[in-house]
C-alpha cells in the first residue's frame, strides 16, 4: 500500500535491483546520480505515543474493523506469500462479510474510542472504522477522507451508528463526503497535526498488529516533518 502510493508498486526484485545499479552508478559518479532510475519524493510521516512511553512512527494506523483484517491476514494469508494485488481484495472482501454477518454494522469490531483532534473537536463512541494517515490513496486506491483542513493527518472516524453505513460505502472509499458523510450522521473526516484516541484493543501501524490495554492509553499522533523517499 505504502509502495504504491509512492509510485514503487511492482514487482519487489525489479525494483531492488533498479535501486542497487543506482547506488553503483551514484558511487562512481557522484554529479550524475543516474537520471531516470530513481527519483525522490518527499512526504511525511506520523509519530504515535501511547502514555508509557513506546512510540510508533509510520505513514498509516487503523483501528476496529481495520485491525481485524489485517489479523485475519496474518493468520491465514501471510504464510503462502501472495502479492498485495491478491490479498487486498481478500481482506477488504473478509472486513466486509465480518461486518454483514455481525449484525448493527460491526458491533463486535467496534471498539470505544475517545478522540480529540488539533481543532478542538472531540467525541467518544464505538468506530468501526477509524484511520490517521499521510498516505494519498490506500488499498486499492481507496481514499477514505474528505475533510477540511490543512494538516498532514488525514483522520477518518466512522461510528457504529453512522447512518446508511452501507448505501454510503462507496462513498465513503472514494472520499466524496457532501451532505451524507457528516459528523451529524456519525461520519468524521479531518486533516489535522496532532490527534489523541483514547481505546482499549487491537490497532496496526504500517500493517504491523499492536494492541493498547486499558491502563496504557491514550495514544498521541502528530505529524513530523516530511522524509524524502528514493522511489525506483
Amino acid at each position: 500500500m505504502i509502495a504504491a502510493d509512492l509510485g514503487a508498486d511492482g514487482p519487489l526484485p525489479k525494483r531492488l535491483r533498479t535501486l542497487e545499479a543506482w547506488g553503483e552508478e551514484m558511487a562512481a559518479r557522484p554529479k550524475a546520480v543516474g537520471e531516470g532510475r530513481v527519483r525522490k519524493t518527499g512526504r511525511p510521516v506520523f509519530l504515535a505515543e501511547e502514555a508509557r512511553g513506546e512510540t510508533f512512527c509510520g505513514m498509516f494506523l487503523g483501528l476496529g474493523a481495520v485491525a481485524e483484517g489485517v489479523r485475519f491476514w496474518e493468520e491465514h494469508l501471510k504464510r503462502f506469500g501472495l502479492p498485495e494485488t491478491v490479498t487486498s481484495p481478500l481482506v477488504i472482501g473478509r472486513i466486509l462479510v465480518s461486518l454483514l454477518l455481525d449484525g448493527e454494522t460491526g458491533r463486535g469490531m467496534a471498539p470505544r474510542v475517545a478522540w480529540s483532534l488539533a481543532q478542538d473537536m472531540a467525541g467518544k463512541d464505538r468506530l468501526v472504522f477509524g484511520f490517521v494517515s499521510t498516505l494519498h490513496r490506500l488499498l486499492l486506491g481507496t481514499r477514505p477522507y474528505w475533510g477540511e483542513g490543512s494538516g498532514a493527518l488525514h483522520v477518518t472516524l466512522v461510528e457504529r451508528k453512522a447512518r446508511r453505513f452501507w448505501r454510503n460505502l462507496p462513498r465513503l472509499a472514494r472520499g466524496r463526503g457532501g451532505s451524507r458523510l457528516t459528523p451529524e450522521n456519525g461520519y468524521l473526516s479531518r486533516n489535522t497535526d496532532r490527534v489523541e484516541l483514547g481505546f482499549q484493543g487491537p490497532f496496526i501501524v504500517d500493517g504491523e498488529l499492536h494492541r493498547l490495554e486499558e491502563d496504557r492509553t491514550p495514544l498521541m499522533v502528530r505529524a513530523l516533518e516530511g522524509v524524502e523517499w528514493l522511489v525506483p
